[in-house]
């Protein structure tokens, strides 16, 4: 099995990533923030292969502004740092299933979620997910999209 860590940046005693080692024992966890703190690698923790990159998850290939707030990092038009973001749907249709996707993105989640429903929702065994408030560019709301989405959803809290 496979688990995908979109925000996986550690804050304060949080640990997303050994959060879910301990319950899925995944073989393989991609971690992916942008955040400039995040460290890149390859590691085996727990017997599980974990892959953390300097990633914006997004829904194609681009440079992307994002600010950094505290400890965390927000996509925004008018941030001041850069980071590069890739293709999440698209990415995500190349793995093996069954996957588990936890998604922690500030609000990029709205965006993110959209080109998933054309068929990537099925690759998905569990989506755990934290929304935030939307911003006012989606067009989408959490109702909308949880009454598309194909997968299992719990709501994400650590």
């Amino acid at each position: 099995m496979i688990v995908v860590d979109l925000g996986c940046k550690t804050y304060d005693d949080t640990d997303s990533i050994g959060y879910l080692i301990d319950r899925f024992h995944p073989e393989i966890l991609f971690g992916f923030d942008p955040h400039p703190e995040l460290e890149e690698g390859v590691e085996v923790r727990d017997g599980t292969v974990v892959v953390t990159r300097r990633l914006a998850a997004w829904t194609y290939r681009t440079p992307l502004r994002f600010m950094l707030v505290d400890s965390s990092s927000r996509i925004t038009t008018y941030g001041d740092e850069t980071v590069q973001a890739f293709d999440f749907p698209g990415w995500l249709l190349t793995l093996p299933v069954p996957v588990i996707v936890k998604m922690d993105i500030e609000g990029a989640e709205y965006e993110v979620l959209r080109p998933i429903l054309k068929g990537a929702d099925e690759r998905i065994s569990l989506l755990l997910i934290e929304w935030h408030p939307e911003q006012p560019y989606d067009a989408g709301s959490r109702d909308w999209l949880l009454g598309r989405l194909r997968c299992p959803v719990e709501e994400w809290q650590l």
